[in-house]
């Protein structure tokens, strides 16, 4: 079945389902690979059904016209604009060869051929865009689109010196005739060089921009199909999206291009509830973008809620005065699980620790283990730690004074039994060498070496021994006769 036979079928079918409700979207994707005179081509075919399967799911109606001939090509466009209804959104999309003639764009059917001599009637052989976007504008259509996705190497040859590789930058102009309340469309001015006219909103997209040439890969077809399917996106949105991805697959060698005229608000997918319930959420509130994460954990918007949350937590850091903690507990409050929030944590605590730590009384063990306690990843537990030794050893030994001092008052100094008991109870109090002295006196006191005899006879003798031990003195009476006298050791007077 040939392109134009599958064309006219589905033109047959639309006619017949006008008074049905038909869709008021339709679009017409032309693939040309199968070229029989010049080169061929890979990606087309593919690139087709990638656009018609993101097309419809953005509720379009689609045509295929495949590997269409010149008359198949030019009787098609006619064909598909006669069908479009008031108000409809269309779309038209190329992929395959084709060049720019005097700054005219033509797309190449897949009977194209270079004549052997003589000049080429391009108008004839192929489809002017300009003849294109003619077509589209003689419709009643509220929105037309138009994606070339072609400007391959120049497939002509040598032969053609005036037809060159990629597109001719064109314009689309608005001003145009009044209308006629008399006629429904309105007659445009004829096309010139770079500049179309479009009495409508129009927007043709390239796959790349004015005289360059695009790879054979697909990877416009598939970087535009990815974006026509996001709902709730404006179409400039879409084919900036597309260009975008395009570029970085690329690394710059291929840059799509965008002409318009003023559009209409469109969206290939309308927003659904989702996407209006996002649009309410203040994108600078941590507290509604966390909410959002909270209640819609599955949310296609996530990763946009995290990463606007993120920026706006990155942004409060860097302004937070490390060393305030009310400004830390603030910061925590908007962020409780945020990037920052463990260091946040640390530095609230480093810096209540400090305010803590000038608090701390530096005499006190147990204010000392109270600040351990609380903030045991301060930097000042170390020397809270070495403090507490000095000051337990310190209180430790005033508590031993203390019991030492009550002790040894209490102890009879007259007693050696007293003395020899504390001794025993508090060997380490200093005391102890104050009960040894005093045992020592105690014991001297016992001894002597005075002798007291009767008839009041004193004497000294050899050894001191205890008091009370019995001693002798030799003296001499009144006579003049040797005695001796016996008495007791006593302290001398």
């Amino acid at each position: 079945m040939s392109a134009l036979l599958r064309f006219t079928l589905f033109a047959m079918f639309s006619i017949a389902a006008y008074g049905q409700g038909a869709s008021s979207r339709k679009a017409m994707l032309i693939g040309v690979s199968e070229y029989r005179f010049i080169p061929a081509l890979q990606g087309p075919q593919k690139d087709v059904d990638l656009l018609a399967a993101a097309l419809r799911n953005a509720d379009f109606e689609v045509t295929r016209l495949l590997e269409p001939t010149a008359t198949e090509l030019n009787v098609s466009v006619k064909a598909f604009s006669r069908q479009i209804k008031d108000g409809d959104a269309v779309l038209v999309y190329y992929s395959g060869h084709g060049v720019q003639v005097a700054g005219e764009n033509y797309l190449l059917p897949t009977d194209f051929r270079v004549p052997a001599q003589g000049a080429i009637d391009f108008s004839a052989r192929a489809l002017p865009l300009s003849l294109l976007v003619k077509e589209l504008n003689s419709s009643v259509a509220s929105t037309q689109i138009i994606v070339l996705d072609a400007c391959r190497d120049n497939p002509l040859g040598p032969r053609i010196t005036n037809a060159q590789s990629g597109w001719a930058a064109v314009t689309i102009d608005r001003n145009v005739p009044a209308a006629d309340p008399n006629r429904t469309v309105i007659p445009l001015p004829a096309p010139i060089a770079g500049k179309l006219f479009s009495n409508k909103g129009t927007l043709i997209a390239f796959a790349t921009s004015p005289g360059s040439t695009a790879t054979d890969s697909g990877i416009y077809g598939k970087s535009l199909a990815a974006e026509i399917v996001k709902p709730g996106v404006r179409i400039e949105e879409v084919f900036r999206a597309a260009h975008f991805a395009v570029q970085s697959a690329t690394s710059g060698k291929q840059t799509p291009w965008l002409s318009s005229s003023a559009m209409p608000a469109f969206y290939f997918v309308e927003k659904d509830r989702e996407t209006i319930a996002w649009e309410q959420v203040d994108k600078l509130s941590p507290v509604e973008l966390r909410a959002w994460l909270s209640q819609r954990p599955e949310s296609r918007f996530n990763r946009d809620a995290r990463t606007r949350l993120n920026g706006i937590e990155e942004g409060e850091w860097a302004k937070v005065n490390k060393a305030t903690p009310a400004a830390l507990n603030r910061f925590l409050a908007q962020f409780p699980d945020g990037v920052h929030a463990s260091e946040a944590k640390s530095a609230l605590q480093g810096s209540e620790a400090e305010q803590a730590w000038a608090a701390v009384d530096k005499q006190s063990a147990s204010e000392l283990r109270q600040f351990r306690e609380r903030f045991p990843l301060s930097p000042r537990n170390e020397e809270a730690a070495r403090l507490i030794r000095e000051v337990t050893a310190r209180d430790e030994k005033a508590e031993k004074r203390k019991v030492c001092d009550a002790a040894w008052t209490a102890v009879n100094r007259n007693s050696e039994s007293a003395l020899r008991n504390f001794i025993k109870k508090y060997p380490t109090c200093s005391e102890v060498e104050d009960a040894q002295d005093r045992l020592e006196e105690l014991a001297a006191e016992r001894m002597s070496n005075f002798c007291q005899c009767g008839y009041g006879v004193s004497c000294y003798i050899g050894a001191t021994v205890p008091v009370g031990s019995s001693c002798f003195c030799d003296t001499v009476n009144g006579f003049g006769v040797p005695v001796r006298l016996f008495g007791r050791v006593v302290k001398e007077r």
